[in-house]
């Protein structure tokens, strides 16, 4: 008998072990297994592995006999360095740029960077250097500067020595000297300090410029009676009063239109304004006016002149109208006013502001297109180079077109009114409260009316007694004044002082 044993059974697979390792044989992805078919050829594929590089071919193609091992070395990537930029400022204590930004690139995050500060004349910095931490973004360094303290010059001794130096050029070249006005020298303070302040908010000295000369803003040089002014400016600096003086003088000189403004001969006043600027330096205002020779004045037509007599048009003056948005003493704008066919704008201009006053305030002639209207008033015109032509009288809300008052024979110009003298007359003074609802003048009598007897011809003061609690309202007295002079005439309207609550906001008409 013979015995057999069974024979192995040979196997059909085999498994295949992939290993991820680094350079010191170092695992550094976990391992996969794959099965395989003996006599087989196997493609064992490296990974990614974040960080590393698979060194050789990325695929071994071994033949499957048995169990097999394949294994990937890998090389260690060199580190991502990441990279930033940084911002670096320099400001004043106010966040105010006072040199452009400088911009650091490249810089390594994570890393360390210092900046120095740089210097600015005038200024001390918080701070000769600064170091940042470089983040991923947002990175600024800020230096922070703080305004030198310098012994400032008197700006009032400047301006009078200014007005020395001019009136001393202009008896050199044969010329009188100019007065020293309260209104102009207020008015070219006031422009200084305006002027001193566009400079500072823009960093820019071009920023100084004429433009509110030319509107007349500002209400002191308003106050100044007349339609003959001009206006130079300058920046410059000085140690000393003296010295900036003379500089500013100097520099006027050097300018062919501003010498010619010291020199101009029409000119009889003058003010001047000075401030310091942040930088350092000084912005002057010279102010003039030339007031008219009052016994040249034609006093039987109120010291006014027909607009074509002035080398100008009647256009000119509508034009200028069309310009003129503020509303003193009323609601609406001039510049509205004219759009309408109700309003007339007289073809006849005062040189001063005072006697357009007083001739709106006079009665005018039964039957002119002044009667017509619900209200009148008067502005300043100026021409196409911002030189003031003179005050223009306007009638308004009138009962029908002004052409058609005009065709039918209404007159235009009532100047050659005159009151007779010596009549016994009187007038009648009402003070009366308006409402606060700012709706329009309506009022009511507050204290009890009150009337003074006299002759036509005569001038009387009328006035408004002061009221706790109380003022006049400025809609109908823009100036403030509680008292005004008026000439008596046979035939004299009522006069009303209009009072309102100090609770209601004051409205502003200069």
């Amino acid at each position: 008998m013979f015995t057999y044993t069974k024979d192995a059974v040979a196997p059909k697979t085999a498994t295949v072990t992939t290993k991820f390792v680094d350079e010191n044989d170092k695992e550094i992805a976990k391992s996969t297994t794959s099965e395989a078919n003996i006599g087989d050829s196997y493609p064992a594929k490296a990974i990614d592995v974040d960080g590393y590089t698979v060194k050789g071919d990325a695929t071994q193609n071994v033949t499957v006999d048995g169990d097999k091992t394949v294994t990937f070395t890998y090389t260690k990537d060199a580190p991502v360095v990441e990279k930033a930029n940084v911002t670096v400022n320099y400001v004043d204590s106010k966040g105010k740029k006072l040199k452009e930004s400088k911009t650091l690139t490249d810089k390594e995050v994570g890393q360390d960077v210092t900046e120095p500060a740089i210097a600015i004349d005038g200024y001390t910095v918080d701070q000769q250097g600064k170091t940042l931490t470089v983040a991923k973004d947002n990175n600024v360094i800020t230096f922070t500067y703080s305004k030198d303290v310098s012994a400032s010059i008197d700006t009032t001794e400047v301006a009078n020595k200014i007005i020395s130096l001019v009136n001393e050029y202009r008896q050199q070249n044969g010329l009188n000297t100019l007065n020293t006005d309260v209104n102009l020298t207020a008015g070219a303070v006031a422009r200084a300090n305006t002027e001193a302040d566009h400079v500072n908010s823009t960093g820019k000295m071009n920023a100084a410029n004429h433009d509110e000369f030319i509107a007349q803003t500002q209400p002191d040089l308003n106050r100044y009676d007349s339609s003959d002014m001009a206006e130079n400016l300058a920046i410059n600096g000085g140690s000393t009063a003296d010295e900036l003086a003379k500089a500013l003088v100097d520099q006027w000189k050097a300018s062919p239109d501003h010498n010619a403004t010291m020199l101009d001969k029409s000119m009889t006043d003058i003010g001047v304004g000075v401030k310091q600027l942040d930088s350092g330096s000084y912005v002057a205002i010279q102010d003039f006016g030339g007031k008219q020779n009052e016994s040249a004045c034609d006093s039987t037509k109120n010291n006014s002149a027909y607009i074509g007599d002035l080398g100008y048009t009647y256009q000119d003056l509508l034009n200028s109208a069309a310009l003129q948005t503020d509303a003193p003493g009323r609601d609406t704008p001039v510049a509205e006013l004219v759009k309408s066919d109700r309003t007339y704008i007289s073809n006849r201009v005062f040189k001063k502001k005072s006697d357009a006053n007083t001739w709106l305030s006079t009665k005018h002639n039964e039957g002119s297109i002044w009667d017509e209207g619900y209200g009148s008033g008067y502005f300043l015109a100026y021409d196409n180079n911002g030189k003031p032509i003179g005050y223009v009288p306007y009638v308004f809300s009138l009962s029908k077109p002004a052409s058609e008052l005009i065709a039918e024979g209404k007159t235009t110009w009532t100047t050659d009114y005159v009151i007779p003298q010596g009549q016994k007359t009187s007038i009648k003074i009402n003070y009366l409260l308006s409402t606060n609802d700012r709706t329009g003048f309506i009022s009511y009598e507050f204290l009890p009316s009150k009337t003074i007897e006299g002759l036509s011809g005569d001038k009387v003061k009328l006035t408004a007694p002061e009221i706790s609690g109380y003022r006049l309202d400025e809609r109908a007295f823009g100036d403030g004044k509680n008292n005004i002079e008026v000439t008596l005439d046979k035939d004299n309207d009522d006069y009303n002082f209009v009072y309102i609550s100090n609770d209601v906001p004051i409205v502003n008409y200069d």
